[in-house]
C-alpha cells in the first residue's frame, strides 16, 4: 500500500512538472526559404534545447521530409504528403488553430519583388496584417516594387507557448467547444 502511495505521488509530481515545463519553455520554430534555392528550404523546431528537435526539409526532388530527434538521435523520419483535397471543415479547423496560437514572439525578415507591382503590394499588405499583439514582435518587410524579376527570400523565428498550442490542437481535433451550452428557455 505504501509503495502504491509513493507511486501515485511520484506520478502526480511528474505530470505537474511536465505541465510546468510545457507552459514555461516555448517551442522555437526557425524557418527560411528563398526562390533562388527553393529545394534548400527548411523548418527547424526545438523544445527544451536538445531534448526534442525536428526538421522539415525539402529535398532535391521537391518532397518534404520530417525528421524528429530526441537528444540529437534520430527517432523518426516520415515523408510529408500534401493533399490537394480541400474540405471546408478541415480548412476551418486549421484556420481556428492558427488564430488561437499563443505566440510569445515573432522575428521575420522578408525580401521580395514581383514583376507586377500590384502583386508586390498585395503581399506587402498581407505581411503587414500580422498582428502586433506582443511587444516582442519584429517584422522586417522589404518589398521591391521596381523589380524586373520575381524573387523572394524569407527567414525568421517564432516562439510558441507549447501547452496552450497543444490544448488548442486537441480542442479542434475533437471539436470540443465550451460555447455550445445554452441556458435560454430552460
Amino acid at each position: 500500500m505504501f509503495i502504491m502511495y509513493i507511486f501515485i505521488i511520484t506520478a502526480i509530481t511528474l505530470i505537474v512538472l511536465i505541465l510546468l515545463l510545457l507552459a514555461l519553455i516555448p517551442l522555437k520554430i526557425y524557418f527560411n526559404a528563398n526562390s533562388y534555392n527553393l529545394f534548400n528550404s527548411n523548418i527547424l523546431f526545438s523544445w527544451f534545447n536538445e531534448f526534442l528537435k525536428g526538421k522539415i526539409i525539402c529535398d532535391n526532388t521537391g518532397s518534404l521530409i520530417l525528421n524528429i530527434y530526441f537528444y540529437n538521435k534520430l527517432i523518426k523520419t516520415k515523408p510529408l504528403i500534401l493533399s490537394n483535397k480541400s474540405k471546408n471543415t478541415l480548412t476551418s479547423n486549421k484556420i481556428n488553430i492558427l488564430k488561437n496560437l499563443k505566440i510569445n514572439s515573432i522575428d521575420i525578415k522578408t525580401y521580395y519583388g514581383f514583376k507586377d507591382p500590384s502583386l508586390t503590394g498585395i503581399i506587402c499588405g498581407i505581411i503587414n496584417l500580422i498582428p502586433s499583439f506582443s511587444y516582442k514582435n519584429n517584422i522586417s518587410n522589404y518589398p521591391n516594387f521596381n523589380s524586373d524579376i520575381t524573387y523572394f527570400d524569407t527567414s525568421g523565428k517564432i516562439h510558441l507557448n507549447l501547452l496552450f498550442t497543444l490544448t488548442q490542437i486537441v480542442k479542434n481535433k475533437f471539436n470540443i467547444s465550451f460555447n455550445n451550452i445554452s441556458y435560454a428557455n430552460k
